[in-house]
Parts: C-alpha cells; sequence; structure tokens
C-alpha cells in the first residue's frame, strides 16, 4: 500500500515523512514541495486529473506518471500514517525515464522539472497538437506581443499543471547597427535561481611564534582578497 505503519494514531493531514529508497531524498525534497502546492496536490486527490487524462499523448508516459503521483498525493494527505514509502512512484518514475532508475543520486532540479513536465503532458487537454507557426512581432506593445505568443502557445499545451506552472520569459535583443529591436517571450515551467554567495570567506591558519609556540587562526577575509606570506 505504501503505508508505513508503527506509530500512534491520531497523525496530521499531509505532515508525512517519505521513506528513503536508497540514495532518493532528491526524490523526497521534490515530492514534499509539490505536494505542499495546494491548487496542483487536489486536483489529482480530488480524482479531477482523470477528465483530462490523456494517454494517447506521445510526448507523456500514457498517464502512468499521473497515476502513480495520485496514489502518492492521496497516501500523504489520508492522516493514516506517518510515513510513506514512494516505491510505487520510483517503480513508475524510472519506467519512463531510465535515467532515473536504479538509486543513484540525481538532481532533485532535474527530476522536478521532468516530473513537472510529464505531468502536463499527461493531463494535456490538447488532443491533437496542430502545427503553429511562430509568432513574429513588429513593434506591438509587449501585452500583446505576449497575449498572442500565449494563444499560440496554447493551441498545443494546454493543462491544469500549466496553467499552474506557466509563465513567460522576455527577451530584448538590440541591433548596434539599426538599432531595431527585437522583443520575444518564451514559455517557461521553472526558474533556476542562483544562491547568493557570501561577500566573505574563512581561511584558516597557523601562527609560527619565535619561540616555536603554535597558534591556529581562524581569519574572515573578503571573498576577493588573497593571504600572502
Amino acid at each position: 500500500q505504501g503505508l508505513v505503519t508503527g506509530v500512534s494514531t491520531p497523525y496530521t493531514r499531509g505532515v508525512v515523512g517519505l521513506s528513503n529508497l536508497g540514495n532518493t531524498c532528491f526524490m523526497n525534497s521534490m515530492l514534499q514541495c509539490l505536494s505542499s502546492i495546494d491548487m496542483l496536490r487536489t486536483y489529482f486527490t480530488e480524482g479531477r486529473y482523470e477528465v483530462d487524462l490523456n494517454r494517447d499523448n506521445p510526448l507523456g508516459t500514457r498517464g502512468e506518471l499521473a497515476v502513480a503521483f495520485a496514489e502518492l498525493m492521496r497516501q500523504m494527505w489520508s492522516g493514516q500514517s506517518p510515513t510513506v514509502s514512494p516505491r510505487l512512484f520510483k517503480t513508475t518514475l524510472g519506467s519512463c525515464a531510465p535515467q532515473f532508475a536504479g538509486y543513484a543520486q540525481h538532481d532533485a532540479q532535474e527530476v522536478c522539472n521532468y516530473v513537472v513536465d510529464k505531468l502536463h503532458e499527461d493531463v494535456n487537454r490538447v488532443r491533437s497538437k496542430p502545427y503553429v507557426p511562430n509568432f513574429e512581432a513588429d513593434g506591438e506593445p509587449d501585452e500583446h506581443i505576449a497575449r498572442e505568443v500565449l494563444s499560440r502557445h496554447r493551441k498545443r499545451n494546454d493543462s491544469h499543471v500549466s496553467d499552474l506552472f506557466e509563465g513567460l520569459f522576455k527577451s530584448t535583443v538590440v541591433c548596434p547597427e539599426c538599432d531595431k529591436v527585437s522583443v520575444t517571450f518564451d514559455p517557461y515551467m521553472s526558474v533556476a535561481v542562483p544562491l547568493c554567495a557570501s561577500d566573505t570567506k574563512s581561511v584558516g591558519a597557523t601562527l609560527r611564534r619565535a619561540d616555536g609556540s603554535l597558534t591556529p587562526l581562524s581569519i574572515t577575509l573578503n571573498r576577493l582578497a588573497n593571504v600572502g606570506a
């Protein structure tokens, strides 16, 4: 069933741990994040995704990942156990994406991007994706360009997942010779945000006195500074 028992009830719904199946902490942390998104979770736990399930989409997983994800979300929010084993989801993920089979460590964002994309395709309301030419902007206001790009994109990608996750990146290019400005909008599902590095760094040093005694020191320096003899 995936439920791990052995601790007395009652349990708080949603406050649940995921069993580590080897080196699957990367997957578990990603699943906990997705589980915390109310509008995504309830779409699957309440079974509303079943109406949109697209098993014929060649870009999806024949609905297998969506079904496994829904079952895992139900278990995590059932309130029946403080711990859930995501083994079924892990097995399904590995069968759909061989790179995630086995128990090697992976990047959490990489697997999250894959899962969100496949969930989107598994519940994509577009049954037959038409050919849609790119929109060539010619000086229109940004609002018009973004609206047109999104309209064309939705002719091929229309799901509850994309409703929640998708946005548009704006890119502006200016020709250095003729000063022509080209503005484009590109859809995205996630944004990688770099962590800010500290402005300082700690280095270790040893002070050797004239009498031969040694004293270990910890020195805080500007990150760009160098230590010289």
